[in-house]
C-alpha cells in the first residue's frame, strides 16, 4: 500500500501500473520456490492477475485487516497437530521478508518441540540440522479454514556449527507477526488490491 512509503505522497510502482492501464486487474500473485526443487528460478511474480498453472484447489482468502501492510488474521499455528497459538493472530505477509516471526513464547514452543531454542551466544534461533528429515514436523498455519503446511526443508536454514543449523522461525514481542519466506515458498500468494483480501493456495511447481 501507497501509504508505507517512508518519503509522503510517493506512489508505488504498482499503483501507477494500474493508474495508467498497464494490467487488467489490481492484483499481483507470488510464488516463491524452496532451494530444495533444485531450480535456478528464485520464483515467479504475476502483476495483474493469477497464473493458474501455478497453484492447486482452490484459493483461500483473508480479508486485510490494515490497509498499510498486507496485513490479515490467521486462525492457528499447530505443529504435529497440537495448536501452540496464533488464534486470530494478525499477521503481515512480506514477501521481502526471510524468515516466519511468531510470537516469542510460540517460537520457544516451536523450537523446544524440534529439539532447538534460542543461542544467546549468537542471538539467533536453532534447530538440530537433522529437522529437515523429520515428515512428522508438521507445522501448520490455518487460514480461513484452510491448512497450510510447511515443508520441514524450509524450517531449516544453512548449517552454524556441527549438526546446529540456523532456524527459519524467530520469535518476536511485538503483538503483529510475519509471514516471510520460510512460509511463503509452501504457497501460492495473491495480493488483491480490488478487494482488499490476500489469498493463499497449495503450489504447483511447473518444471523449469
Amino acid at each position: 500500500y501507497d501509504a508505507l512509503s517512508m518519503v509522503p505522497g510517493t506512489v508505488t510502482p504498482f499503483t501507477n501500473m494500474i493508474r495508467d492501464k498497464l494490467i487488467p486487474s489490481a492484483i499481483f500473485s507470488i510464488q516463491l520456490r524452496p532451494a530444495r526443487l533444485g531450480s535456478r528460478l528464485g520464483g515467479i511474480i504475476m502483476f495483474g492477475g493469477i497464473d493458474p498453472n501455478l497453484y492447486l484447489g482452490n484459493i483461500i482468502y483473508a480479508p486485510v485487516t490494515k490497509k498499510l501492510f498486507w496485513q490479515i488474521a490467521i486462525n492457528s499455528i499447530s505443529l504435529a497437530d497440537k495448536t501452540l497459538g496464533g488464534v486470530n493472530q494478525q499477521v503481515v505477509v512480506d514477501s521481502g521478508a526471510t524468515m516466519l516471526i511468531v510470537g516469542t513464547q510460540v517460537a520457544q514452543a516451536i523450537h523446544s518441540k524440534l529439539g532447538g531454542g534460542f543461542d544467546p551466544k549468537s542471538g539467533y534461533w536453532t534447530l538440530p540440522c537433522a529437522a529437515v528429515r523429520n515428515q512428522y514436523n508438521n507445522l501448520v498455519i490455518n487460514i480461513g479454514g484452510a491448512s497450510f503446511r510447511i515443508n520441514p526443508s524450509d524450517l531449516v536454514r544453512e548449517k552454524m556449527r556441527g549438526n546446529i543449523c540456523y532456524s527459519g522461525i524467530t520469535g518476536t514481542d511485538e503483538a503483529t507477526w510475519v509471514l516471510g519466506g520460510t512460509f511463503l515458498k509452501n504457497v501460492y500468494v495473491v495480493f488483491d488490491r480490488e478487494k482488499d483480501r490476500v489469498g493463499f493456495a497449495l503450489p504447483r511447481y511447473p518444471d523449469y
